[in-house]
């Protein structure tokens, strides 16, 4: 297999890899919004704000996503759900950058 073949080849995989990676933060959003919509939803704002303190005060995360999430926690939970599950735009970084890393445990 040449050099090219062998690129392209890891291109491949490296863009497999991604895709599996962001089906698994979508469905772990989508579960945190139907958090935000259930009985729980006071529980899962308070848990989210709390990651989001922590990112602060130790300088983990840009403030843009700080600032994006708190916003985000703050509004009714069907727009909420719209900014979280946003195909494009922030969305994906959002996901990427996310306070809900909680509820994989669940």
């Amino acid at each position: 297999m040449d050099s090219r073949s062998r690129i392209f080849q890891a291109r491949q995989q490296a863009r497999a890899v991604k895709a599996h990676a962001d089906i698994a933060l979508f469905e772990l959003h989508r579960r945190a919004v139907d958090a935000l919509m259930g009985p729980d939803a006071e529980s899962v704002v308070q848990k989210a704000s709390d990651q989001i303190r922590k990112w602060e005060a130790g300088r983990l995360c840009s403030q843009h996503y700080i600032d994006a999430w708190r916003n985000i926690l703050s509004m009714p939970p069907d727009a909420a759900s719209k900014a979280i599950l946003q195909p494009d735009g922030d969305g994906p970084a959002l996901r990427q950058n996310t306070p809900f890393g909680f509820l994989s445990l669940r």
